[in-house]
């Protein structure tokens, strides 16, 4: 209930509550700097605390000092570890599964902080991680979150940290201000990690020759062997349309025990070679990508990558479910099954796909549509497209896909 109500007053911005035990009261009241207190509420603790020390009390305040920085070493210890193992996780990418542990972490510290002095070090680098894990990129990541944790992660970094708390909130800023002033937040940094936040950013803006030249920036050509590199560098690979890095990339991505993140990164890639082709040919007649349907551009696309993309998220959707993250399962396997609606690897393929979606959402519209695709009733149910064509948020593919799914016009075709 506690909890509960803590994470409740931290949404609303407000700061946390917890238990504290008679033990904790009586300790600060004994404090020095709470004689005041000790007059006011205890008078007759006076006695005892408040008169000339002596011996006794000296030895027994000193002794309970010992038991206090002993439980904290103790405390500290167990958290750090914590912090260590969510750490990694996130690292991975199974944001969501860690989630829940990082915020019954951030509390456990907060009341282990509120009896025993706990190092600040770790405070901050806790309430970082927590920051981190709400990420507005982030699947389920929530911007007022994010910037919560944040500020309260500043309280506690060393000057030696602080590099780290400005790229995160450059991060932050990009997603609610965008590139330009995420860009301008880190300008004065100029360390690994900086210059891999700033390549990604020219990225997705399309200025390879600026990833090239960030490239070149790196003293330590080992670094850009790295996870974080390669994930990078295999969406830089697509869009140069380097085929060759390309597939060596893929290749160290999805090695064993690579977490499900890395074959969704892997697939993503392997997308932007197979619609390269499609994509220019939009680009150069100015047509909506999101048109290809209905134009019947698919000869466009390398359907060999195509397929290989499509595995690579079921595989990533397996992986995710294992790791116990639903959300992000269910979004890798839509990848999937457009693909496998789009272009069928193979019956077995798109069966498997569809038919653990519609294990985990039974009415997903993808489900529906795919049934409306395989098993086609005598007569369309066109409230389906209408329903989708009135609702401003529906997903413009979709409703395209059902365009192109309608059984001609018997009126037309005589």
């Amino acid at each position: 209930m506690v909890r509960l109500i803590s994470d409740e007053r931290v949404n609303q911005g407000k700061f946390p509550v917890y238990v504290v035990f008679w033990e904790d009261v009586s300790r600060d009241l004994a404090h020095p700097d709470n004689r005041g207190l000790l007059q006011k509420y205890y008078s007759g603790w006076q006695e005892i605390f408040g008169g000339p020390p002596t011996p006794e009390i000296d030895r027994a305040l000193a002794e309970r000092s010992n038991y206090q920085l002993a439980l904290a070493n103790v405390e500290e210890q167990r958290l750090q570890e914590r912090w260590v193992l969510l750490q990694a996780e996130v690292a991975r990418g199974y944001v969501e599964a860690a989630r829940p542990h990082i915020l019954t972490l951030v509390q456990d510290m907060e009341q282990s902080a509120a009896r025993t002095p706990l190092s600040e070090v770790l405070r901050g680098r806790i309430y970082r991680l927590a920051a981190t894990a709400y990420l507005p990129s982030r699947l389920g990541g929530d911007r007022t979150q994010c910037q919560l944790y944040l500020q309260q992660a500043r309280r506690f970094s060393p000057p030696e940290d602080q590099d780290q708390y400005d790229l995160l909130e450059a991060r932050l800023r990009y997603h609610t201000q965008g590139p330009t002033i995420a860009a301008a937040l880190v300008e004065h940094l100029n360390s690994p990690d900086v210059i891999r936040f700033r390549f990604g950013l020219a990225l997705e803006q399309d200025d390879l020759a600026l990833c090239g030249a960030l490239i070149d920036q790196i003293a330590e050509p080992t670094i850009l062997d790295t996870a974080e590199w390669l994930r990078l560098r295999a969406l830089y690979y697509a869009k140069q349309g380097d085929q060759e890095q390309l597939d060596q990339t893929v290749r160290r991505l999805t090695q064993l025990d690579a977490p499900a993140e890395y074959y969704a990164i892997a697939g993503r890639a392997l997308l932007v070679i197979a619609y390269r082709r499609f994509s220019q040919v939009c680009a150069d007649l100015h047509i909506s990508s999101g048109a290809y349907i209905g134009l019947r551009l698919d000869e466009l696309v390398d359907l060999p990558t195509h397929r290989r993309a499509a595995e690579l998220f079921a595989v990533s959707s397996t992986l995710y479910q294992q790791h116990g993250c639903p959300m992000a399962s269910v979004r890798m396997l839509e990848n999937a099954v457009r693909l496998a609606l789009d272009d069928t690897p193979s019956p077995e393929f798109s069966t498997e796909v569809i038919n653990r979606l519609a294990a985990q959402d039974p009415q997903h519209p993808l489900v529906r549509l795919a049934a409306r695709i395989t098993e086609p009733p005598a007569d369309w149910p066109l409230d389906q497209l209408q329903s989708l064509l009135a609702d401003p948020t529906g997903d413009v593919n979709l409703v395209l896909e059902l365009v192109h799914a309608l059984p001609p016009d018997p009126a037309q075709s005589s």
